[in-house]
């Protein structure tokens, strides 16, 4: 599988489509309008979902490894926390799932 971009909304009328995003030298995960830049730009690697900024996504380490546990994006090092398959994000916060879905570059 090749590169792509992670959709959580899709654009229409007024509202902007929005995009998993790791900005440039940052840990942060954010929604973002789609700007097609390495920040926005992700693909499959070793079992890990890695940005083009070179991060990995990350689940916490001070946090256990399940549901519910923020993620973020760190460097990569294959531990067990930053292995994932393609997958549903669970919100605990709004009981409501977030289902990103790519789209191929």
């Amino acid at each position: 599988m090749g590169r792509f971009y992670l959709q959580k909304q899709e654009e229409s009328p007024g509202r902007p489509g929005l995009y998993l995003t790791n900005p440039k030298n940052s840990s942060k995960l954010v929604l973002a309008e789609q700007d097609y830049s390495a920040s926005q730009t992700w693909r499959w690697d070793n079992d890990m979902l890695m940005c083009d900024t070179g991060k990995v996504l990350n689940i916490d380490g001070n946090f256990k490894v399940g549901q519910g546990a923020p993620l973020l994006a760190w460097e990569p090092h294959g531990a067990e926390n930053q292995k994932f398959c393609p997958f549903n994000i669970f919100c605990k916060k709004t009981e409501k799932g977030l289902l990103l879905h790519w789209k191929t570059v």
